[in-house]
């Protein structure tokens, strides 16, 4: 469907050159960090494609620090690396590929896993930098959200309101996929 001549505004497309100009020109008014929120991957596929790759690598050579991405409706591969920079310094970045679902019904598949992930950005002798990064796995059932971690801890520990033994299975199960999805352990 292609975007009506006169609302071109409404919507950024993929367009490399766009992008790596939008990063120089953050760069350029020495902003601390930039994050790239990218609408990419095919829904209901975890690994990232080629194409996905190659652009992440495009931009993080451009400047980006952080790359968001969503629309598989699945969780996807995050990344946290020390890469060098144009002047040959180290510059922490982040990737996450997808951090899943968090605005519909779970469709089926992997759909009911998403990740809440935090990043700290630390400011300090005239630095800016990745201080440190945390996740929060997800389970969304019948629009209610679950803390995964949480809600295993407090059946463990037979806290009163916890969650059955059927939903417990099914997070532990989640956590596993998450862990498996992501590369996180």
């Amino acid at each position: 469907m292609p975007i009506p001549e006169d609302k071109q505004y409404c919507l950024n497309i993929i367009n490399k050159e766009k992008m790596a100009s939008d990063i120089k020109k953050a760069k350029e008014k020495n902003v601390n960090f930039v994050c790239v929120s990218l609408h990419w991957g095919e829904y209901g596929i975890s690994k990232p494609s080629q194409e996905q790759v190659e652009l992440k690598d495009f931009l993080l050579a451009s400047g980006a620090d952080i790359i968001l991405g969503n629309n598989p409706k699945v969780i996807g591969p995050i990344e946290q690396k020390l890469i060098e920079d144009e002047l040959g310094r180290g510059r922490g970045i982040v990737v996450a590929y997808s951090l899943g679902n968090f605005a519909s019904e779970p469709l089926g598949g992997n759909t009911n896993i998403s990740m809440i992930l935090n990043i700290e950005i630390t400011k300090e002798g005239g630095q800016t930098y990745i201080s440190q990064i945390s996740y929060r796995p997800i389970y969304i059932e019948e629009n209610v959200i679950l803390d995964i971690i949480d809600e295993i801890q407090s059946y463990e520990s037979k806290e009163t309101g916890a969650v059955d033994e059927y939903t417990y299975e099914k997070l532990i199960n989640a956590l596993e996929t998450a862990k498996e999805l992501t590369g996180i352990r």
